[in-house]
């Protein structure tokens, strides 16, 4: 039976958290521009309007704007939505040795499956414009349970896409996915860059886990920026804490660079040791 290898996305295969910075930070500045307001008050604003949709990585749309900046006209806020667009669209770049590193896995004989805990509509958005769906058996997003408009699942996709209802680090989503490969905990991989989420989930699930150091950005001044606009609710920010309290969380392997993630996840399979 072949091995499967279950990647994280964001983060663990591209610059997430810098895309994110860089696109919102042009989008609060023109927006401030535009209505003649201080950085903070923007802030507020966007901070609301992602706890109502429950991401921060919402395509706001011009007339969607109009609500929360009724003193802009609308075709500024098409024009400055246009922008947010155009510059995630930009920041969505695979790390280097990434593509290389999919070719040897999938050259050796393991499977492949996409797992990240985005919306259909987003996940989608990600793996075509990243082009990683050709070397993926399977990709697995995770449904919203407040924006239903970012569940549909976006059609081309060149792999299977299957939408999971529970988030990491709940282990159901990660038992889905080896039931649907057909693939005992033992012969799975599990790479990601988060300890808490990723690794915890298929530890969890006894599956061999890989950290992504290199993606583990949680100390920056973008990471601080994400937490002060968030979606997250004081329930999510409670979750947090609870899986903070559950002590060391210590991989099977790390890897400190995107480019030698087939050979981290060779050596964690062979139970090797590989830093």
């Amino acid at each position: 039976m072949k091995s499967l290898a279950i990647l994280d996305i964001d983060d663990t295969l591209f610059d997430w958290l810098s895309m994110w910075t860089t696109s919102f930070i042009g989008f609060r500045s023109a927006l401030a521009s535009a209505c003649e307001q201080q950085l903070i008050e923007i802030d507020l604003r966007l901070r609301r309007a992602h706890k109502s949709v429950g991401t921060s990585e919402y395509p706001f749309k011009g007339m969607e704007l109009n609500d929360l900046f009724p003193e802009i006209e609308v075709s500024k806020l098409s024009e400055i939505s246009d922008q947010l667009q155009a510059a995630r669209a930009d920041g969505h770049k695979l790390y280097g040795g990434v593509s290389d590193s999919l070719l040897e896995l999938r050259s050796t004989g393991f499977r492949i499956a996409l797992h990240t805990d985005a919306p259909p509509l987003l996940a989608g958005y990600r793996v075509k414009k990243l082009g990683i769906a050709k070397f993926a058996d399977g990709l697995y997003s995770t449904r919203s349970r407040v924006a239903k408009s970012l569940n549909e699942v976006p059609r081309g996709c060149e792999c299977p896409h299957i939408v999971v209802q529970a988030k990491k680090p709940d282990p159901t989503a990660l038992n889905q996915i080896l039931t649907d490969f057909e693939v005992e905990a033992p012969d799975a991989v599990y790479v990601g860059d988060s300890l808490m989420r990723d690794v915890a989930m298929a530890s969890d699930c006894n599956v061999v886990s890989v950290h992504a150091s290199y993606g583990d950005n949680r100390d920056t001044q973008g990471y601080e920026l994400l937490r002060a606009v968030s979606h997250w609710t004081d329930e999510d920010i409670e979750f947090e804490r609870r899986l903070k309290d559950r002590g060391t969380v210590l991989p099977s392997a790390v890897v400190t660079s995107p480019g030698e993630i087939a050979k981290a996840v060779f050596h964690a399979k062979a139970g090797k040791s590989f830093t």
